[in-house]
């Protein structure tokens, strides 16, 4: 339906036809309604709204980047609550987001929240980093190199510390972090649209 009921022209206007498909599906989203049994189908209109709006604007970004921008940090939401049963539905929803508007737009809309600083990884959203990793390729390889080279870094001296420090667990999971943000690097490396200025000597030593 959502395939074939919203035209391209009315897409790039953000036509009349556009924003009324989105605002009953951001309604359905957040409805008590369909928050049991129909909700999987729900996040699979979302889904599909993210792949239709893959068409870029004059300006280059893709429709989905402003008119989806609501939708992406309500699933978030839904994501992270323990109580939410359908994690899955909201994965596959997350996933298209992030092969539509890539990792640094979806990062903006929902920020990891991790930073060497911070003492509970538990409560950012590291789950997103498995998330990351089928779904990035075709980006700025500069963001991996910006965003994830020393947030990786703060990782690793905090990981140090903690078996310096006799904490057994808890350099594992900062271990277990850098790993999860190394395994990202490959997407970044396919295709990337940066390639000739991110890949220097400095980001290879």
């Amino acid at each position: 339906m959502v395939r074939h009921c919203i035209t391209d022209d009315d897409i790039l206007a953000s036509g009349p036809t556009t924003r009324a498909v989105i605002e009953q599906v951001e309604k359905a989203l957040t409805s008590a309604r369909f928050a049991a049994q129909a909700q999987p189908h729900v996040l699979a209109l979302v889904k599909a709204l993210f792949l239709r709006l893959r068409l870029r604007s004059a300006v280059g970004e893709p429709a989905a980047a402003t008119l989806l921008s609501k939708m992406l940090v309500l699933v978030g939401k839904q994501r992270e609550d323990s109580r939410f049963e359908w994690k899955k539905e909201a994965d596959a929803v997350l996933d298209s987001a992030i092969k539509v508007l890539g990792p640094a737009t979806v990062l903006r809309f929902l920020p990891l929240g991790l930073s060497a600083e911070n003492a509970n990884p538990a409560k950012a959203r590291a789950w997103l980093l498995p998330l990351l990793k089928p779904a990035v390729t075709n980006t700025r390889l500069a963001h991996f190199r910006e965003t994830f080279v020393p947030l990786s870094a703060g990782f690793y001296n905090k990981a140090e510390e903690a078996k310096a420090a006799n904490r057994a667990m808890e350099g594992k999971v900062w271990e277990t972090l850098v790993g999860q943000v190394w395994a990202l690097l490959p997407g970044y490396c396919e295709y990337p649209t940066d390639l000739v200025t991110a890949f220097d000597t400095d980001f290879v030593s």
